[in-house]
C-alpha cells in the first residue's frame, strides 16, 4: 500500500497533535507492506495555492491512500483516492466562544475546512468515543464511516532536568494556555493548596495561545502571592516534556473539555498520578487510574492535590493504576486499526 500523510498543517514547533503524527509515521515505517509518502510544506510550500500544489503532488505520487493525521483533508484530492480524516475533536463547534475565529473565518473554519473535510473522507477516525459520538452529533451523514481508535503513547529514556528553582513535590500543568484549559481555576485551586503546604510549586508548561489575558493574568496573581513558587515555562520541547513528567507529583488537568487528553496518558506511563476534569474524554481516557473532579470544583480540585501527594496510600496506587492503564493504549494498535479500514474500503 502507497499511503499519503498529510504534514504541511505541522509548524516548527508541534504539540501533542504533532507528536501523535510522528509516532504514526514511525509506526507506518516499520511494517513491510505500507510505502509511506510524506508531504511537507518544505516542498509544498504554503500560502493560497498550497491545496493546488498538494494536489499536483498526491496525484503524482499514485496513492492507494491518503491519512491527515493533524489537519483537514486538503482540497482537490483525486475522487478514487482513499481519504483517512483523524478528528481530535469538534470542541470549536460546540464552545467557539473558547476559539480565536470570529465572523467570516469562523464560517470558513467549521463550514468549509471542517465539515468539508469530514464529508469527504471515506474513513473518519475519531481519537476517542467522547470525539466520536461529537462527529456523529454534528455530521449524522458519516456515521457509518467513523471509526475510533485511541492514540497511544511512544516512552522515550528520560533524564531529569529540573529546571533552575524548582523542587519537589511539584504539581504540572501542561498545555497552550487558552481558555479551554481553565487555569484560572487551576491556579485558584493551587493557590489554596499552597497556602497550607509551603513547599509546594506549580509549574504552567506550554506556548501562550488565543484568549490568554485572563489565564495570564491569574497565573502572575498566583506568582505575587507565592514568590518563586509558580513556574511559567512558555513551549517545551519533548525532552523537558518528558523530565517535567517524570519528576513530577502531580499533573492537573482542570480543561472545560479535551477530546483525548494526552498528557494524561504520557503522566500515567511515566507512573505520574493524574488529577482530571470528570467531563468529556478525560473519563474515557483516565477511567478509574486518576482523581476525577467535577468541573469547576475549586474546593475538590485543592482536596485532590492533597490527595495525590500527601495521602499516605493512595498516591502509590494511582501510580500501579495509571501504568496499568497507560499499557492499554497502543500506537500500533491504532494504527493496524485504520489501515484495516482502509483495506475494507
Amino acid at each position: 500500500m502507497r499511503l499519503g500523510i498529510d504534514l504541511t498543517w505541522m509548524g516548527e514547533k508541534p504539540a501533542g497533535v504533532g507528536t501523535m503524527a510522528g509516532e504514526v509515521i514511525d509506526e507506518l515505517k516499520r511494517r513491510g507492506d505500507v510505502k509511506v509518502v510524506l508531504f511537507r510544506s518544505e516542498a509544498i510550500g504554503r500560502g493560497p495555492l498550497k491545496h493546488v500544489r498538494l494536489a499536483r503532488a498526491i496525484k503524482t505520487a499514485k496513492l492507494d491512500a491518503f491519512w491527515q493525521p493533524g489537519g483537514w483533508l486538503p482540497f482537490f484530492l483525486p475522487h478514487e483516492l482513499v481519504t483517512v480524516q483523524t478528528v481530535h475533536d469538534l470542541i470549536s463547534l460546540d464552545h467557539p466562544e473558547w476559539f480565536p475565529q470570529r465572523g467570516l473565518s469562523r464560517w470558513w473554519s467549521h463550514h468549509v475546512r471542517v465539515a468539508r473535510a469530514i464529508h469527504r473522507a471515506d474513513v473518519v477516525h475519531a481519537v476517542s468515543a467522547w470525539t466520536g459520538e461529537a462527529v456523529r452529533r454534528w455530521f449524522p451523514a458519516v456515521m457509518s464511516r467513523i471509526v475510533v481508535a485511541h492514540q497511544g503513547v511512544t516512552v522515550p529514556l528520560v533524564e531529569s532536568t529540573m529546571p533552575s528553582g524548582l523542587d519537589r513535590p511539584f504539581v504540572l500543568m501542561l498545555g497552550t494556555v487558552e481558555p479551554r484549559k481553565n487555569i484560572a481555576l487551576a491556579c485558584r485551586a493551587f493557590g489554596r493548596f499552597a497556602a497550607e503546604y509551603p513547599k509546594s510549586h506549580l509549574v504552567i508548561a506550554g506556548k501562550t495561545g488565543w484568549k490568554a489575558r485572563a489565564s495570564l493574568a491569574a497565573i502572575e496573581t498566583l506568582s505575587t502571592q507565592f514568590p518563586g513558587r509558580v513556574h511559567r515555562l512558555e513551549y517545551v520541547d519533548e525532552s523537558t516534556k518528558w523530565a517535567l513528567l517524570k519528576d513530577a507529583s502531580v499533573l492537573l488537568m482542570t480543561s472545560h473539555a479535551e477530546g483525548f487528553g494526552r498528557p494524561v496518558i504520557e503522566a500515567m506511563s511515566m507512573g505520574t498520578p493524574v488529577i482530571a476534569t470528570a467531563t468529556s474524554a478525560m473519563n474515557e481516557i483516565a477511567s478509574d487510574a486518576a482523581i476525577l473532579v467535577p468541573e469547576g470544583d475549586e474546593q475538590k480540585i485543592t482536596h485532590a492535590l492533597w490527595r495525590a501527594i500527601y495521602h499516605p496510600t493512595l498516591p502509590s496506587k494511582l501510580v500501579e493504576l495509571g501504568r496499568q492503564r497507560a499499557a492499554s493504549f497502543s500506537i500500533a494498535t491504532m494504527v493496524d486499526t485504520i489501515l484495516k479500514t482502509i483495506e475494507r474500503r
